[in-house]
């Protein structure tokens, strides 16, 4: 065997250097190919098998120096003995897609650097000790090559990889020839075989340079795959980044630059796409929030994905917004980067707002409405009793003067009740049909004295304007309001117009803007445009609030526009405005429209009326659950002639009507009453006295929330009113005809 090797030297060497090539191929592509786990095992096993060449010749070729020559052979085995357990854990790592554990590497490879090391010793004891310690390397090596010939056969049915069998076919083929050669190595003790194991050899170096060329062939193929799949990807990307509607810029998580930015963001922002490329994240947030930002920023690092809330944002103009923004980690060109969605939820927040600013109005309108109903009930009290002192002839002037102040400090006291009245909408109303612009153009000369001379006043009615439904005093109530914040606007004069159209609302109308409540259909439109000092957002946004003002201190209540907000939204309308600072403001006011007539019963038909004296002779049935208003009340009518038969409640009143030998001709009542209220009071009395006429007393409607609208043929006082306010209407009622 030692001859034969002299002999085949040339071609040892040449495989020690195809063997180290092929190390350093493979270290080559691992560094290429870093996913390709099995190179780096198939790197270490070439250099083993270079290292058993390059240490185990040399030990063979210096029989004289015993000792060093067993030195370099042991050194070999051992290395040698090593490349099949590399081979194999190589194969395991392109089989499973994941290293082996760290303790199964070890132990595999100990165990063939064992097993090469106990054939070491053994050979000492073999006639032929060189042909011992080859032919059992060459047989596991050999295996091993099958092990990994199976390997890649899986990978080319995963993959359905041509370039993967090839490489199946180049290791199963290079087993086959390391296994001829072990079997001629140990053929070879009995009789010399050179030209059959230089033969084997040179195959050996074939299958070698096979089985290179297979995994460049292999990695290739898979590296065109991965650049087309690149490419998909890339479009994909391109679709999905670019054509986003929602902004979405990438950004780098150390210094915080943007490193990509979609067509979106450069339309929402108004940067241009270069201009972001020179910015930070922190540039497009307000100054004041930068240092918020930059702390969470940087606690958001090592998350790989999460939203980080809602954001202040600023636009290249200076528009301030708010920005949901929601991140996720990524690689941006080898490097670690962020991507980030942004989301206006300005509208959001602008409807969350509007939400919060209708619920506090309506817990404020709820407590006004509660306050009104007691507080009128007392001021009714108080104007009664100064009319029952007043009517004392003893009095004196100072005393007279007096009561007189007592009197007017309780009527404006009433008139601030109505106007909370107005703006929580428990208000009763008396709707009836109207030709609304025959209701501005009437108020016009009363409009222009309000305003004063320094201000232009123009009316512009449509003949074509439509009808609505409502309470007309209510309606001039709205004028009147409107027109004063307009005048108070406008301190050195200007130009007030009041201008009417009919308008049609789309079911997807936006031109109103977000927040409104009007349904399609048609509407009657009430435009107060005033070229006044205008307001800004802060104002506009609180504008409708009771007791906000922008006047000084006692120059007014505050409740104007409240109260015109209020009496728009019971009559079913909507109120909005526009306005900026030195832009003046027009106030719009829908009102549905009715294609009903116009009711006959106007208000200068009861401006006609006669003034009656209050003196009568009829049955009043008065049913009031305030005992101080019910005493007082019926006292003035007993003096007026009346019969007056007085219920705490609707339970007593029935009872007394059935007990009661002549019919009523009047029912006074209250509308809101324990037990039974007044409506249902009048309805079940409708069934038993069906002549009877009905005047309605309350100081507001239905503390639930749900506004009541009496029928027209019901009066109507509402509290707080005087005991001759009460006589004179009770009068008023029972002199209609029925």
């Amino acid at each position: 065997m030692q001859g034969i090797v002299d002999l085949i030297l040339p071609l040892l060497v040449l495989r020690a250097i195809v063997a180290a090539g092929l190390s350093f191929l493979c270290r080559t592509l691992a560094r290429r190919f870093p996913e390709e786990r099995f190179l780096g095992y198939w790197a270490w096993a070439w250099a083993a098998y270079a290292a058993y060449l390059v240490f185990g010749l040399p030990g063979a070729e210096l029989p004289k120096h015993v000792l060093l020559s067993e030195a370099l052979i042991f050194v070999a085995m051992a290395a040698g003995y090593s490349q099949p357990a590399l081979l194999v854990l190589g194969a395991e790592a392109l089989r499973k897609r994941v290293l082996p554990a760290r303790r199964q590497r070890s132990w595999v490879i100990a165990t063939t650097i064992t097993i090469g090391v106990l054939v070491f010793f053994l050979a000492r004891l073999s006639t032929d000790s060189l042909a011992v310690r080859i032919a059992p390397r060459q047989a596991l090596v050999g295996f091993a090559f099958f092990y990994c010939a199976a390997a890649f056969k899986m990978r080319a049915r995963r993959k359905a990889s041509r370039s993967a069998s090839v490489v199946t076919t180049a290791c199963a083929g290079y087993g086959i020839v390391l296994l001829l050669l072990a079997v001629a190595s140990v053929l070879t003790v009995h009789k010399p075989q050179l030209h059959s194991i230089a033969f084997l050899i040179c195959l050996d170096l074939v299958c070698q340079f096979a089985v290179a060329a297979g995994i460049i062939l292999q990695l290739d193929e898979e590296y065109q795959l991965q650049q087309r799949r690149l490419g998909e990807s890339e479009d994909r990307f391109l679709v999905l980044f670019e054509n986003n509607p929602l902004p979405i810029f990438v950004y780098d998580v150390e210094q915080f630059r943007f490193l990509a930015v979609n067509q979106a963001a450069i339309k929402h922002y108004g940067y241009s796409r270069g201009e972001f490329l020179a910015m930070s994240v922190l540039d497009i947030r307000p100054e004041e929030y930068r240092a918020a930002a930059l702390s969470a920023l940087r606690g958001k690092r090592m998350r790989p994905i999460g939203a980080m809330g809602t954001w202040r944002h600023r636009k290249k103009d200076g528009t301030v917004f708010d920005a949901d923004i929601v991140t996720k980690e990524t690689r941006f060109r080898g490097r670690p980067a962020r991507m980030a969605v942004a989301i206006d939820v300005s509208e959001r927040a602008g409807l969350e707002e509007q939400l919060r600013q209708a619920q506090k109005m309506e817990a404020v309108g709820q407590l006004a409405g509660g306050v009104a109903h007691d507080f009128n009930n007392l001021l009714t009290v108080i104007r009664g009793q100064v009319e029952v002192l007043g009517r004392n002839a003893g009095l004196r002037e100072p005393q007279k003067n007096h009561l007189d102040q007592i009197d007017q400090a309780a009527e404006r006291a009433s008139a601030l009740i109505r106007q909370l009245l107005a703006f929580s909408r428990k208000q009763v109303l008396q709707p009836k049909v109207l030709q609304f612009d025959a209701v501005v153009t009437e108020m016009a000369e009363m409009l222009r004295r309000l305003v004063g001379e320094h201000i232009e006043l123009a009316i512009e009615s449509d003949p074509q304007l439509g009808r609505v439904k409502a309470d007309r005093s209510q309606m001039e109530q709205v004028l009147v309001n409107l027109a004063l914040n307009a005048r108070d606007a406008m301190p050195s004069g200007g130009r007030l117009t009041i201008r009417t159209s009919s308008v049609e609302i789309a079911q997807d109308s936006s031109s109103l803007g977000s927040g409104t409540e009007l349904t399609a259909g048609r509407y009657v439109l009430l435009e107060v445009a005033d070229t006044g000092a205008g307001m800004d957002r802060a104002t506009r946004a609180r504008i409708f609030e009771p007791f906000f003002t922008t006047k000084d201190l006692g120059q007014g209540t505050g409740l104007g526009l409240a109260t015109a907000y209020g009496i728009v939204k019971q009559s079913g309308g909507w109120i909005g405005l526009e306005s900026e600072p030195a832009r003046g403001t027009t106030f719009k006011v829908f009102l549905p429209q009715v294609e009903a007539s116009v009711d006959p019963t106007g208000i200068e038909e009861r401006a006609a009326l006669p003034s009656p004296s209050g003196v009568g002779h009829e049955t009043i049935l008065l049913v009031e659950d305030e005992e101080r208003i019910r005493d007082l009340a019926g006292k003035f009518l007993t003096s007026r002639g009346y019969t007056v038969l007085a219920a705490g409640n609707g339970a007593e009143a029935l009872d007394l009507v059935q007990h009661h030998a002549s019919p009523v001709d009047l029912l006074v009542t209250d509308m809101i009453m324990p037990k039974l209220d007044g409506k249902e009071l009048v309805r079940q009395l409708a069934r038993c006295v069906p002549q009877m006429k009905v005047l309605y007393i309350s100081g507001y409607s239905n503390p639930s929330g749900v506004e009541i609208a009496i029928d027209e043929s019901a009066s109507y006082l509402p509290k707080p009113f005087s005991m001759e306010q009460l006589v004179r209407k009770v009068r008023e009622v029972l002199g209609r005809p029925s």
